[in-house]
């Protein structure tokens, strides 16, 4: 019988975070039956070849080991590998709630064509053992104390903040590989991710976006969570990342205004409301929307590198 759900875990050098990824979805409630894991293995050189060929998981896997070629890359091997009908994205760092999967699937069995964002709870602690040994010790308990580290994030205030005002014409801008499902079909319609993308950058938004342009709608689910064990990052890194990956995607849509529109957002030039107002050829009258929300990327680099 084949699974309903195939998940899709890029991985590269991060053995200890995959660790406690791949043993949170052995309690996942849903029938084994029902799901498959595809990890692609992205040249990692930490022990994950070891650890993917040794252990024995009571959940179907595949793995497929390769050299670097990046997460798009990954990914879309991943979605070439896929049995499942629904394909689920999270990360090797993330820690799943027991009803993830079965949350997901849920969601698609009301609406096919939907596409489903999940909630990521940002976990950013000095020593991640700290969280993940008491999960290691007693799933249940472990699961209740990381509520204790979590921290903002000004992604997941984003994300909120577009579904609470009902930004719907820029949804896009909230996909992620991190907590995201969509059917397969729909998913090869949209021809995956972008392999041309460097390193850090917004692969996934840029195929949110030809999702939306497919006519897809986007779903906010705040009860599909997962826990992101935050990984700081180079700062110069990221922001050599940032501009390289920020100018492909506008030599990639020349002239697009919602892809302008959201370099712009990006970038710190207008907010949220600005933005998705413009996108819909409205006046944006600023004194009716107090608080708006901004994105500051300095402050986003400053936070994913330890320096906020």
């Amino acid at each position: 019988m084949k699974p309903k759900i195939s998940v899709i875990i890029s991985t590269f050098n991060k053995l200890d975070r995959l660790m406690i990824t791949m043993f949170c979805l052995g309690y996942q409630n849903l029938d084994k039956s029902l799901f498959e894991v595809i990890v692609i293995n992205d040249g990692s050189n930490d022990g994950t070849k070891e650890f993917l060929d040794s252990t024995k998981f009571n959940f179907n896997v595949q793995v497929h080991h390769q050299e670097n070629k990046g997460q798009a890359f990954a990914r879309n091997k991943g979605i070439e590998m896929s049995n499942g009908s629904i394909i689920v994205f999270i990360d090797d760092d993330l820690i799943a709630i027991p009803d993830f999967l079965e949350y997901h699937l849920k969601e698609h069995e009301q609406d096919s064509n939907c596409v489903i964002l999940g909630r990521i709870y940002r976990i950013n602690v000095e020593d991640f053992k700290i969280v993940t040994n008491p999960i290691y010790a007693n799933f249940e308990s472990g699961m209740q104390s990381i509520k204790t580290y979590i921290k903002k994030d000004l992604y997941l205030d984003m994300v909120e903040r577009v579904f609470d005002k009902t930004l719907n014409n820029i949804a896009w801008i909230c996909f992620t590989g991190g907590n995201s499902s969509i059917s397969k079909e729909n998913l090869v319609n949209a021809r995956g991710f972008d392999a041309n993308f460097y390193r850090w950058g917004p692969e996934d938004i840029e195929l949110g976006y030809r999702i939306y342009k497919n006519k897809y709608e986007f779903k906010y689910c705040p009860h599909i969570i997962n826990y992101h064990l935050d990984v700081e990052k180079n700062r110069n890194q990221m922001l050599s990342d940032t501009a390289r990956n920020l100018k492909y995607l506008q030599k990639k849509y020349p002239g697009n205004e919602e892809i302008l529109g959201y370099i712009n957002f990006t970038s710190g030039g207008a907010s949220l409301e600005e933005f998705s107002y413009k996108m819909a050829g409205k006046l944006f009258e600023a004194e009716k929307h107090p608080n708006q929300f901004k994105f500051q990327p300095f402050d986003y680099i400053n936070l994913k590198s330890g320096k906020l």
